[in-house]
């Protein structure tokens, strides 16, 4: 009789225990990888306004995101089914918007909530994801790039260096962060025909960022400007290296 009820708790706290586990699964994080390998080029797409591939790669990160949600819809918790359908919603707009030009841009903004709503479901469930610590980088970038491409041609105020100084310490701190994070290649799909790519963007963006953050308030708008341009473009390069698919 005590080995039948044994078995029948057992039973009854096997789906709770197994409901728990989804956040610590390596299935999990590896499924996220494979989302990202279409959702990282639709974005950069996007944002580089590359009207005759954006369609395609949307399409692709729809099909990709589908699969993703119809394995794990089951498995997550409700806030997590909530973020499963605000994404539905902006891949549904971004695929609209995809298929005109003059809609890129916000096709991009849609794209880009999309990774925000998932580094806040990650971080709320304490799952650390290595894009997520690029997208910290690049959201204190986006403070500074304003302030600084705004007037070129006057010298930058007070305030306006009060805020791309700060933005720069942070994305310099949270660059940090990728730069010490060893990751697992294999997890994250990383083609080893990047890997000396790979390690020159990290190199080069740490040394503008040391740069920029030495000389925020001594260089002139425009060197900051052109600076903080190339930055960009390295810290989306590196993005976009993490979004390849091996063997492409």
């Amino acid at each position: 009789m005590a080995i039948i009820r044994a078995l029948l708790i057992g039973l009854a706290i096997g789906p709770l225990a197994a409901a728990a586990d989804w956040t610590t699964d390596i299935a999990l994080i590896k499924d996220m990888v494979v989302v990202d390998k279409a959702y990282i080029p639709a974005l950069m797409i996007a944002k580089k306004g590359d009207a005759p591939h954006a369609q395609a790669a949307v399409e692709e990160l729809a099909s990709s995101w589908s699969d993703f949600e119809s394995k794990w819809q089951d498995a997550v918790n409700e806030e997590w089914r909530e973020g499963f359908a605000r994404i539905d919603t902006l891949v549904a707009e971004a695929s609209k918007l995809a298929s005109a030009p003059q809609d890129l841009k916000q096709a991009h903004t849609a794209l880009d909530e999309i990774r925000h709503v998932l580094a806040r479901l990650r971080k709320k469930e304490g799952i650390k994801y290595f894009v997520d610590f690029v997208t910290t980088v690049e959201d204190a970038l986006d403070e500074v790039v304003p302030v600084v491409a705004h007037d070129k041609d006057k010298p930058m105020t007070s305030d306006e260096l009060d805020i791309a100084e700060q933005g720069l310490v942070r994305a310099k701190e949270a660059w940090k962060v990728v730069t010490s994070t060893r990751i697992d290649k294999t997890v994250y799909r990383i083609d080893i025909y990047y890997m000396g790519d790979y390690s020159s963007t990290v190199a080069e963006a740490a040394m503008l960022l040391d740069q920029l953050t030495r000389d925020i308030r001594t260089d002139d708008r425009a060197v900051l400007a052109e600076k903080i341009d190339r930055l960009v473009d390295r810290v989306d390069h590196f993005l976009e290296i993490l979004g390849s698919t091996p063997g492409s």
